[in-house]
């Protein structure tokens, strides 16, 4: 049997494993939130963000992200931004958030919000889950929810 140590370890190896060409910084934007109180945990990180973003280790911007559009609307009411990540020449972005917000919320603020011209539609995920797709110009984006998160993958075409 593996101790729990050695288990956790190995746990975070693999993790990192799944996205090696990925960037990761993590942070706050909504101010609400508050900056963590735990002493060990990674400054500016919020508190909201320490217990479902394991990556979220420094603070995140979306300024970050090239790939946005520059008309992106606001996230969902009650969101805070965790992490931002990018691969290795920056044609993969993401943001992801923490939200009070339920998976149908999410999905229907963006639906609403999102430039008609990004011809936004739900779809079925990889994992069997809604998400909201479309286009912005030439990048390429994605809307997942999980419990308590949701993130915004972008894609250069």
């Amino acid at each position: 049997m593996i101790p729990a140590a050695a288990s956790a370890a190995l746990l975070v190896v693999a993790l990192a494993g799944c996205a090696p060409d990925m960037a990761v910084t993590g942070g706050a934007v909504d101010a609400a939130a508050g900056a963590a109180t735990d002493p060990n945990a990674p400054a500016g990180v919020p508190e909201v963000c320490l217990d479902t973003f394991a990556t979220a280790l420094a603070a995140a911007s979306l300024d970050d992200l090239a790939l946005l559009p520059p008309d992106w609307p606001e996230p969902v009411t009650g969101s805070t931004l965790c992490v931002t990540s990018e691969t290795v020449g920056g044609s993969r972005e993401s943001a992801e958030y923490a939200t009070d917000a339920d998976a149908a919320a999410v999905l229907a603020h963006f639906e609403q919000a999102l430039p008609a011209e990004y011809a936004a539609v739900r779809t079925e995920g990889a994992f069997g889950d809604e998400v909201l797709t479309g286009t912005a110009g030439d990048v390429v984006f994605e809307i997942g929810t999980g419990d308590g998160r949701f993130s915004i993958d972008l894609l250069a075409e």
